[in-house]
């Protein structure tokens, strides 16, 4: 029955890809009222002329479908009624429209992929050692002057280790030169809403349990408070970030144009 509808079939792919439409109009900038009414195959209030195959052919790349097939299966069974009577205008001066040209089918050729030994994680394997050498070699260091000061090498050999990665990472990462930290995540798809749900979710629900531990005494019914106040935390931010509602968390699909989030 679905099948008669086009709206209805367009909605269910959206939801079968967890796309909000909420994402859709961010970023197709299509009111989203339009958009809902488009899936309950009401378009009494879509705009005219050039604007509605805009506004139907983003929607298509936005849920990752062929925009021109969509556009074309959606002028048919949705009409522009301004090109019906520009129709009927060169009709009655007996001039013949000019038909619409079918999009031309276009294929793409996967490339063959490449064993493993000519992989990526084997390329440039000297610079890969010589960073890890220069890591190895500076830490080293680090921890030989703090035994010269302190006289005991493994703990602040371990503390200086520390430091030195975490100003590392924090350094790089606000260089933008850490994966996932830069200003655009155009082509990642949608396995970065989990990445980012699970950095979010641990980020709200670590700290409140904190709290409560240290706030709330230690007995089996507060216990058990506090685990289901984590947990409860961990599933509320975990479908936010599903929802695509939280920075960083709304899917890009294939054929989107992307903009920085």
């Amino acid at each position: 029955m679905d099948e008669e509808f086009l709206g209805r079939r367009l909605r269910s792919e959206r939801e079968r890809r967890l796309i909000t439409l909420e994402s859709i109009a961010a970023n197709t900038k299509i009111n989203i009222s339009l958009l809902r009414d488009l899936e309950r195959d009401d378009v009494s209030r879509w705009p005219t002329g050039i604007f509605r195959r805009a506004f139907i052919r983003s929607y298509a790349r936005a849920i990752g479908l062929d925009a021109d097939e969509i556009a074309t299966e959606f002028l048919e069974r949705h009409p522009d009624v301004a090109q019906l009577e520009a129709i009927a205008a060169l009709v009655a001066k007996g001039e013949r429209p000019k038909p619409r040209q079918k999009p031309v089918l276009r294929l793409t050729l996967a490339d063959t992929p490449t064993p493993f030994s000519g992989g990526q994680l084997l390329k440039k394997t000297g610079a890969r050692a010589k960073a890890a050498s220069w890591d190895c070699g500076a830490t080293l260091a680090l921890g030989l002057v703090a035994f010269l000061m302190l006289g005991t090498f493994w703990t602040p050999f371990a503390v200086v280790t520390l430091c030195y990665f975490a100003g590392s990472i924090l350094i790089l990462g606000a260089l933008g030169q850490l994966p996932r930290v830069k200003a655009s995540t155009k082509g990642e798809g949608h396995e970065r809403r989990y990445f980012y749900g699970t950095v979010w979710a641990v980020c709200v629900a670590q700290p409140v349990l904190w709290f409560l531990w240290r706030v709330l005494p230690r007995s089996q019914a507060m216990d058990t408070l506090k685990l289901a106040v984590f947990v409860g935390l961990l599933a509320w931010v975990g479908n936010r970030a599903r929802l695509g509602l939280l920075p960083r968390t709304r899917p890009i699909v294939p054929g989107e144009i992307a903009v920085s989030d």
